[in-house]
């Protein structure tokens, strides 16, 4: 027998149920009783062949089954969202809402120019800028809250549902606060028995403190602070006594609080800047528009270096 096709309107309620956390509150953000939101999940699960949602007593969950349809259902919601703004474009209407995350070096160098260039082209865009790196951003990506990202890429890549376009490089250095007598360090054994700060997850970012340390033949320092941004941790170190390890340019921007500590060792290659998209999402005229303001300042600082 064959099922009647999924609506819409039917991944919809499956979507605020997985946002909500129960048939009371996804009834109310959908503004229709619970007795209809339970007819509508009754006919997405006959449609479906399968159970997709779970009540007990601390709330309503999605079975594997559903977690499964609703990734699917957010592509869909967010595709939607993307014509109906081509659509606004095609009309006249400029505008249309840009997601994007992006690490802290981009954000400094990068960004405010291509904002700049973005609403000169579309004056009514609207920006939303998160500022988030691997492997917060898979999880952003997975969830529909971003167009596209601009950040460290991992030697390891990012799977295959997601394509990396180079854009630049930026060296990392060892820093202090101004006034910390191993400030002259000149070796890593000086600032093995420091305490250490990172920057992002030891997965990620922060994974190259251990790194610099290993590919001397050195044990880790122990690293007793892990940060979410580089500018947070600017000012930690400048206040206490933790050595860090961050971009150079953000450095440079802070030699008035912070001093780059200069050690015989070779430190690691520079880290790799990209611009991050699905491989399976068609991108609205205004997030096309700010890549291309991003490319071209990109290019930019690469003519200039």
């Amino acid at each position: 027998m064959k099922n009647d096709p999924l609506t819409l309107r039917q991944l919809q309620a499956l979507l605020a149920i997985s946002d909500a956390g129960s048939i009371g509150a996804a009834a109310r953000e959908l503004g229709v009783t619970q007795p209809v939101l339970s007819r509508i999940i009754a006919q997405l699960e006959r449609s479906a062949g399968v159970s997709l949602v779970r009540r007990g007593a601390r709330g309503t969950v999605l079975t594997p089954s559903g977690l499964a349809l609703a990734g699917r259902a957010r592509t869909i919601s967010a595709e939607l969202k993307r014509c109906e703004e081509d659509l606004q474009l095609m009309r006249g209407q400029t505008g249309g809402l840009v997601s994007l995350a992006v690490s802290p070096v981009p954000m400094m160098m990068v960004v405010p120019a291509a904002l700049r260039q973005l609403l000169q082209t579309v004056p009514d865009a609207e920006v939303l800028v998160t500022e988030i790196v691997y492997p917060q951003l898979l999880d952003a990506f997975r969830h529909q809250r971003i167009d596209f990202a601009i950040g460290p890429v991992p030697p390891s890549g990012l799977g295959t549902d997601l394509r990396i376009e180079p854009l630049f490089r930026v060296d990392g250095v060892i820093v202090l606060a101004r006034d910390r007598p191993k400030a002259d360090a000149r070796s890593l054994a000086a600032l093995h028995s420091e305490p250490w700060m990172i920057m992002g997850p030891m997965n990620g970012p922060g994974a190259v403190v251990a790194q610099l340390f290993e590919s001397h033949g050195r044990d880790p320092p122990r690293c007793e602070v892990t940060l979410d941004t580089v500018w947070s941790a600017i000012e930690m170190i400048s206040r206490t006594g933790f050595v860090g390890w961050v971009p150079k340019p953000i450095a440079e921007s802070a030699l008035d609080r912070v001093r780059i500590v200069r050690i015989r060792e070779a430190l690691p290659p520079p880290l790799q800047i990209g611009l991050i998209t699905r491989t399976d999402t068609l991108l609205t005229t205004a997030a096309r528009a700010l890549i291309s303001a991003v490319r071209a300042r990109s290019k930019q600082m690469q003519s200039a270096a």
